[in-house]
C-alpha cells in the first residue's frame, strides 16, 4: 500500500464535504490535517480486523481456478514479448513487451510503485491498445516486486539505474538502429513517478529517445508526509490470505474500485501460499531517499510534462509555481468518479484517454488540432489545407 492511497483511505473513511451548491461542483473530500498524518495507527490497525487471518491455511475457492486461468491467458496473449534481463551488478529484470503496429511508433515505458507490479498496468495498457494500436507498451517489475529477482538496495539511485540500464537493453534489443524517429513516453506511478523522475534529470543518464514524462497521483510533500504511517501498515496488513478471490475482496474494500482491473493484478502480487512476493519492511532503510526532490527533479525534464491526480491533493509550492508557469499539465479527477491511489486501475479508460490525448498534442500538435479539436492551425499556408 503506498503512502498518498493512506491519506485517500482516511479521508474516505471521514466521507466527502457536501456540495457547494455551484452548478456542476462535485463533493469534495475532506483536508489531510497534521493531526491525522500523525495518529494513523487506529485507522490503519483497523483494516486487520477486516483481513483474513494472518495464520489460516490457503483454502482456495472455485473462482480462485477460473481467475488464475484468465491472469496466465492474459500475460501470455496480450503481452506478445515476456522477456528476462539480466546485467553485471544488477538483479534480473522480468518485462512484458506489447509492440505497435509499425515501426518508428511511439513506445510507453510503464513502472509501478512501491509493494506492486508491472501488471497493476494491465487494464490501462488494454485501453491504450483498444484505442491506438499504433502505440507500444513496456512494463517491467522493480528489483524486489513480480517475478524479478529479490535484492536488498532500494534507494533511489539505485533504482533510477536499473531504469536506465531496462531502458537501454529494451532500446538495443526492440528498436532498429534508425531508433533516431522512434520515441518514448515514460508512465510512472508513485514510486515509479519519483524514480523516472529521477532518472530523467539526471544527465548522466542516456535518455535522449524520452519525448516525454507522466506521473500518476505522486506529490512530494504528501508522500513525504504520509511515510510516517507505513510501518503500523505494514505491521497490521495480513501476512497471507486464504484464498486468491479474499486477496481481491480485500483489495476491493481498502485499495481498488475496479474489480476488473484487480482480477489482474492482485494475482501477481502473491506467491503460490498467497503470501507477498513483496516484504516492503525491506524497503524502510531508503524510504527517505524515495521522494527527496521529486519536484525538483520533476520540473528539471525539458520536455512536455504531465501530472495526472486522483483527487485534490495538496501541490508543492514549486508545482503550483511550475502549474502557473505552464510547465507542465494537470489532470485532476474528481471524487465523484470512484477512483484512489490507482487511479489507473480506478479508472483506466479515462486515464488512457488523458494520456493519449497527451502525447497526440506533443508528437502532433497541428494533427491535434484539426482531429480532436476541429481548429486548423492557420501556420504554414497551403499545407494546412
Amino acid at each position: 500500500m503506498s503512502d498518498l492511497h493512506k491519506a485517500f483511505m482516511r479521508r474516505m473513511k471521514r466521507g466527502p464535504v457536501p456540495h457547494t451548491g455551484v452548478p456542476g461542483a462535485a463533493s469534495a473530500l475532506p483536508e489531510l490535517t497534521e493531526d491525522e498524518l500523525l495518529d494513523d495507527q487506529a485507522t490503519i490497525a483497523s483494516l486487520a480486523h477486516h483481513n483474513p487471518s494472518q495464520s489460516s491455511s490457503p483454502s482456495p475457492t472455485p473462482e480462485d481456478d477460473e481467475i488464475h486461468k484468465a491472469y496466465q491467458a492474459f500475460k501470455s496473449s496480450f503481452f506478445t514479448v515476456h522477456e528476462t534481463y539480466h546485467f553485471n551488478g544488477l538483479p534480473s529484470i522480468n518485462t512484458y513487451y506489447r509492440p505497435p503496429e509499425t515501426p518508428h511508433s511511439t513506445i510507453f515505458v510503464c513502472l509501478h510503485g512501491a509493494g506492486s507490479s508491472a501488471l497493476t498496468f494491465a487494464k490501462f495498457a488494454e485501453e491504450v491498445a483498444r484505442a491506438e494500436d499504433d502505440v507500444g507498451i513496456f512494463l517491467y517489475d522493480l528489483r524486489g516486486h513480480g517475478d524479478s529477482a529479490k535484492l536488498d538496495d532500494f534507494g533511489l539511485d539505485s533504482l533510477a539505474k536499473e531504469l536506465s540500464a531496462v531502458v537501454d537493453e529494451f532500446v538495443l534489443r526492440h528498436l532498429p538502429a534508425s531508433n533516431e524517429l522512434r520515441s518514448i513516453y515514460c508512465v510512472g506511478h508513485s514510486l515509479g513517478g519519483a524514480i523516472m523522475s529521477k532518472y530523467l534529470s539526471d544527465d548522466t543518464y542516456e535518455h535522449r529517445l524520452v519525448k516525454g514524462l507522466i506521473l500518476l497521483d505522486i506529490v512530494e510533500e504528501t508522500a513525504v508526509r504520509s511515510l510516517v504511517a507505513m510501518p503500523t501498515f505494514i505491521a497490521n496488513r495480513p501476512f497471507k490470505f486464504k484464498s486468491l478471490s479474499h486477496a481481491i475482496e480485500w483489495h476491493m474494500n481498502f485499495l481498488l474500485f475496479n474489480e476488473d482491473s484487480a482480477l489482474l493484478s492482485i494475482p501477481d502480487l502473491l506467491n503460490p501460499d498467497l503470501t507477498w512476493k513483496t516484504d516492503l519492511s525491506l524497503t524502510q532503510p531508503f524510504w527517505d531517499s524515495w521522494f527527496h526532490a521529486l519536484t525538483e527533479n520533476f520540473l528539471k525534464f525539458k520536455s512536455p510534462k504531465l501530472l495526472i491526480l486522483s483527487t485534490h491533493e495538496t501541490l508543492d509550492k514549486n508545482l503550483i509555481i511550475g502549474q502557473m508557469q505552464g510547465k507542465y499539465q494537470l489532470v485532476v479527477f474528481n471524487n465523484s468518479n470512484k477512483s484512489g491511489h490507482f487511479v489507473h486501475e480506478d479508472l483506466p479508460k479515462q486515464v488512457c484517454i488523458c494520456v493519449l490525448d497527451f502525447l497526440r498534442r506533443n508528437e502532433n500538435p497541428g494533427k491535434f488540432l484539426r482531429h480532436n479539436l476541429g481548429v486548423v492551425p492557420k501556420w504554414g499556408g497551403q499545407i494546412n489545407k
